[in-house]
């Protein structure tokens, strides 16, 4: 290790088991980040049996057993695998991504808990009337941000969600996934101009409204005969929309092009005039959205949980209430008439992410969370929030998607110049 590159120090050798879904691109993202950037020794505990390239897996609880219909038992019987893969590892760190409310929470972490890191992803701690959380999973939440050492959140509107299962006085630190901007970038070739393709980027799921853009859709078709809609991902939803789209006669302007690797994102994105995100549950932040500003594709989407952190209205994309096709449809078309305002959003867009939502700097960030708790040092970022307060620490708040605007990368650590982070 040499002087040049202090970033290094504190975790080159170091052990790092991550519990996370290994079929989930943020997971394999974090995990070869610290494996191939920062040196560390990673390993994943994952509940689904997928790989993850390059990083040791492993199946926890592994293939169903007997045992595993005995409500309870099982987790006693799982354990012993377990504490032995501890015991093997050793990690200098866990840390536990998108928590579940399982009883593992009670007694599994306990002897690690002075290294345990807890990063809530959303709807493990978000509800609604739609999509409510039984009293048995809050209980798991909780068990498992009490005995960690820290707990971090992706928006702001996600760790004051988080505080609520939080004992008063903990830190919760805000912690973006962030974009690959090198990655995600505006495509060097010009779209057609006899086509507006709208595109929907997420699973087909009730939550994220495919449905209602479907029937916003058939208004949006009805007013310009050039616009195509692409449905990418899959679901439970999916013969519903299939149907609800051959009802409506749209089958041939209507693409289900399923699930796409997140290695064909960058072009399905770049081929997309219009972004859509029309969730109706209480959506964390929008990962999918702050890339489509990357490649300065503007961006429509409802004003639900931590999306205006992600899209601002007006300045990078259009929010409009959830559940409303009508106000989704009219906020499309005033795009598809105006492809000035298009083009400015999607500039605009794209400098709000380099300002705020850098992979590198964010990435930088829970770097620095690392080196302090393996330093025994009290953990400190530019952004976190106080369980039980209404305090809001921001050394770097969200910085505005101001016209023109060149500013500094948002979201590095403290005292840490965030474009060290970019190459």
């Amino acid at each position: 290790m040499t002087p040049e590159h202090p970033e290094l120090l504190g975790l080159q050798g170091r052990r790092l088991l991550m519990v996370a879904h290994a079929n989930s691109a943020h997971t394999g993202r974090w995990a070869r980040y610290f494996q191939d950037q920062q040196g560390m020794s990673v390993r994943v505990v994952s509940p689904t049996p997928d790989a993850i390239a390059g990083i040791e897996t492993i199946h926890l609880p592994g293939p169903r057993r007997w045992y595993h219909r005995l409500k309870g038992l099982h987790l006693y019987l799982d354990y012993p695998r377990w504490r032995r893969l501890l015991a093997e590892f050793a990690p200098d760190i866990v840390h536990v991504h998108y928590p579940d409310g399982g009883g593992r929470n009670r007694f599994y972490f306990d002897s690690v808990s002075q290294k345990l890191i807890t990063s809530t992803w959303g709807s493990e701690v978000t509800e609604s009337p739609e999509f409510p959380l039984s009293d048995k999973h809050k209980a798991g939440v909780r068990a498992i941000l009490d005995r960690s050492a820290v707990v971090t959140a992706t928006t702001r509107f996600l760790a004051e969600a988080t505080a609520r299962y939080c004992a008063i006085g903990k830190p919760i630190h805000v912690i973006p996934f962030g974009v690959d901007c090198d990655l995600f970038q505006a495509s060097s070739t010009p779209r057609p101009n006899n086509e507006i393709r709208l595109g929907f980027f997420k699973n087909l799921e009730r939550k994220y409204g495919p449905e209602v853009l479907v029937e916003a859709f058939a208004t949006i078709a009805n007013q310009c005969p050039n616009a195509r809609l692409t449905l990418a991902g899959k679901g439970d939803m999916t013969n519903v929309l299939r149907a609800q789209v051959a009802k409506l006669g749209l089958s041939d302007r209507v693409d289900f092009p399923g699930r796409l690797p997140h290695e064909q994102m960058v072009a399905a994105m770049q081929a997309t005039d219009i972004f859509m995100m029309p969730s109706t549950c209480q959506e964390s932040f929008g990962v999918a959205a702050i890339e489509a500003s990357a490649c300065e594709v503007p961006v429509v989407a409802t004003r639900v949980g931590g999306v205006p952190e992600a899209v601002v209205d007006g300045d990078t994309g259009i929010l409009v209430p959830a559940f409303d096709a009508r106000a989704l449809a009219e906020a499309c078309m005033a795009l598809i008439r105006d492809p000035a305002r298009r083009a400015a959003l999607g500039r605009r867009g794209r400098q709000f992410v380099l300002d705020n939502y850098q992979w590198h700097a964010n990435a930088a960030t829970m770097a620095s969370v690392y080196r302090q708790l393996l330093a025994g040092e009290p953990v400190r970022t530019p952004r976190m929030i106080l369980a039980g307060t209404s305090g809001f620490s921001a050394d770097n708040e969200l910085k505005p998607a101001a016209r023109g605007s060149k500013g500094p990368q948002g979201l590095a650590p403290q005292g840490v110049s965030a474009e060290k982070y970019e190459g």
